[in-house]
């Protein structure tokens, strides 16, 4: 891997991260709590998606 590289994904990473932070800075705890237990007393669970950029379609 190119230092160029690491670089590009140390960026990435930092970026993720803060954006994490500011997600859960702004959670709304009682909303969250409230989430975690419909999925812990869910019988079963599907997830799908694109990825959020998109281009895993």
């Amino acid at each position: 891997m190119t230092e160029q590289a690491k670089l590009y994904a140390a960026q990435a990473f930092e970026i993720e991260a803060g954006d994490v932070k500011a997600a859960w800075d702004n959670m709304d705890e009682e909303a969250f709590c409230k989430a975690v237990d419909a999925l812990k007393n869910a019988p079963r669970i599907s997830a799908s998606g694109c990825g959020h950029t998109g281009i895993a379609c």
